[in-house]
């Protein structure tokens, strides 16, 4: 079938293909036929940026294709659907959240933070079972605190998001692996750091930084007096 068949027939059903992406000018936009109307007609990035900020929402107020305003960091992971990342990726997140300052993991938004939501026939409540023995068998020293929720987006869709709590402990390793949130990655710490270590010792590296400078400034300003001197 040709694609403007595709969009024909699209058109004619109002199916909502959440697994087709559109790539238009390196911004994925959704197949639904709101979506191709809306942005079928940019010439340039300019102009769909423009209607990318007039369509953009909150999280007290998402609204499906829209862009949520926020950007993923170190508190915010986007995964497109459930079935987008593996759970033992998931687990090592919520790890990395826990260590740090907690955060939060969104269902149904992708990359470009394109609200597409998920469908309310998705066991959630399974998925979730499976998270929850997954850090109960693997996450030592004890197991973070989350929380599973969700944001009715329309009849048919919803985010779905977990939230996971920080902890004063900060010491989470899922698979006797320990992981920090660094912006919006998850990094793999392979020595025995906490995050207040880490802070602690780039704050002593500042200060050795500092130390060395003056120490330096000390040194230039000798030098420069033996040259007085000599000449």
């Amino acid at each position: 079938m040709g694609k403007h068949k595709k969009l024909r027939n699209l058109k004619k059903t109002g199916k909502h293909i959440l697994d087709t992406p559109v790539i238009i000018k390196n911004f994925t936009w959704c197949q639904h036929p709101q979506c191709l109307e809306s942005t079928k007609l940019y010439k340039n990035n300019k102009e769909l940026e423009k209607h990318i900020k007039s369509h953009t929402s909150t999280f007290k107020n998402p609204k499906i294709h829209s862009v949520i305003n926020q950007y993923e960091n170190e508190q915010y992971e986007y995964k497109y659907n459930i079935n987008s990342s593996p759970k033992d990726k998931i687990c090592q997140t919520i790890v990395a959240m826990a260590n740090c300052v907690g955060g939060y993991i969104y269902f149904g938004i992708n990359d470009n933070r394109l609200i597409y939501g998920i469908n309310k026939s998705c066991d959630w409540d399974k998925y979730m079972l499976e998270i929850a023995n997954n850090l109960k068998y693997h996450s030592k020293p004890s197991i973070p605190i989350i929380k599973a929720n969700h944001i009715d987006l329309n009849k048919d869709y919803k985010l779905l998001f977990i939230e996971v709590l920080t902890s004063q402990e900060k010491d989470f390793r899922y698979k006797d692996k320990k992981y920090l949130r660094c912006l919006s990655s998850n990094q793999f710490i392979e020595y025995d750091y906490t995050y207040k270590q880490l802070i602690d010792d780039n704050k002593k590296l500042q200060t050795n930084i500092k130390e060395l400078e003056d120490e330096l400034l000390i040194k230039d300003k000798y030098i420069e007096n033996i040259l007085k001197t000599i000449t």
